[in-house]
């Protein structure tokens, strides 16, 4: 196994190994590929986004039934009605979601939404929820600007379970969509945007049909590709010999009682352990794009003294629980390598990591 950087490392030639050899093609495509949240206006041609329609139409499927529908949206007048609409929608819930703004509101919301919460806790995780706070407060956009869009709608009467399908085909279109250049996103905001029945019916989202998620994709302004750290699954490895566990011997956890019936608080640093960076101040050059990628919008850029260059900060969402997820992207986009990862984001107790080891890794070859 060899850890070393993968950016601009020799490519081995597709369907060979070797042991400890340099990434593939298609491995390098999987390895850098970031979430790109910043956008150049123009928008990619029609025929470059049918090619990565193509990638998406050839994806497997349980059943080969291809249970998916594609809608591509181009008009920026109707992109920027939608994305006005998602924040209007946002500020709408987190009416009765957020019981941080104000005394009253964590004295009367607050056991009843830690209640709720108890009983969707992927909905209202610590990250949606802080990404919708700073929507409503707008200080994140939901579609980043992004000149095209493709809503992925899965159909309920195909095999097995569908919107699995539907996950397997869109990696296919981002993984494609970034071999030719272009950034992609993930934007599972837009379950928001369908909870409006004027664009459940404007994209005639109806029986069969459910929307599971959605692709944004364009240009991205700058090179946001490029490989960062992660932490390492412990895998359990059944042979021969017996059971055994990687990675560094260590068991998969299990949650406690106790673990499975508190009720997660986001705003406690006792139970969310954020993402740890670092920023050398010597090799910054206060560009801000780590501001512009990070997907909580949790980075700004500010001058620590008069006349001097603007360093990145990271926001908190309460006092010691930071927004940053440590996903990497700043990491990966800085062109001087000023940003270091320090620390896996981890909400302990309901959203324990389980299966993970705390250190950040590089892609590895074996």
């Amino acid at each position: 196994m060899k850890d070393k950087p993968i950016k601009n490392a020799p490519l081995s030639p597709l369907y060979s190994y070797e042991e400890g050899m340099d990434f593939n093609a298609v491995e390098r495509v999987i390895m850098n590929r970031r979430s790109v949240r910043s956008f150049k206006k123009e928008p990619p041609p029609d025929s470059m986004i049918r090619r990565v329609l193509e990638a998406g139409r050839f994806a497997p499927s349980a059943g080969n039934a291809q249970p998916w529908r594609f809608v591509v949206v181009t008009d920026p007048e109707l992109l920027e009605q939608i994305e006005r609409d998602t924040q209007k929608k946002t500020r709408f819930l987190m009416k009765f979601l957020d019981y941080q703004k104000s005394a009253w509101r964590r004295w009367l919301l607050k056991p009843l939404i830690k209640f709720i919460t108890r009983f969707m806790p992927t909905q209202l995780h610590p990250i949606p929820y802080n990404l919708m706070r700073q929507i409503a407060e707008d200080k994140a956009p939901v579609f980043h600007g992004a000149p095209a869009m493709i809503l992925l709608l899965s159909d309920k009467r195909g095999v097995g379970t569908p919107p699995l399908d539907l996950g397997i085909c869109g990696q296919n279109m981002v993984i494609a969509a970034h071999s030719l250049g272009l950034g992609t996103c993930w934007i599972g905001m837009i379950t928001v945007t369908m909870k409006m029945r004027k664009w459940r019916k404007f994209f005639n989202v109806k029986y069969p049909y459910e929307l599971s998620d959605c692709l944004i994709l364009g240009w991205p302004k700058r090179p946001f590709d490029g490989p960062v750290e992660r932490e390492a699954q412990v895998v359990e490895w059944f042979d021969k010999a017996g059971k055994r566990t990687e990675d560094e011997g260590r068991e998969v956890s299990n949650l406690k009682f106790g673990d499975r019936m508190r009720i997660p608080n986001y705003f406690s640093e006792s139970q969310v352990s954020s993402g740890q960076i670092k920023f050398d101040p010597e090799l910054c050059t206060g560009c801000g794009v780590c501001a512009d990628i990070c997907p909580a919008r949790g980075l700004v850029m500010e001058s620590r003294a008069v006349g001097k260059k603007k360093l990145p900060r990271l926001l908190e969402s309460a006092p010691g629980v930071s927004l940053c997820m440590t996903c990497g992207d700043c990491r990966a986009a800085c062109p001087t390598g000023a940003i270091q990862l320090l620390r896996g984001y981890n909400t302990s107790y309901f959203y324990k990591k389980l299966s993970q080891t705390p250190e950040l890794k590089p892609p590895r070859r074996y």
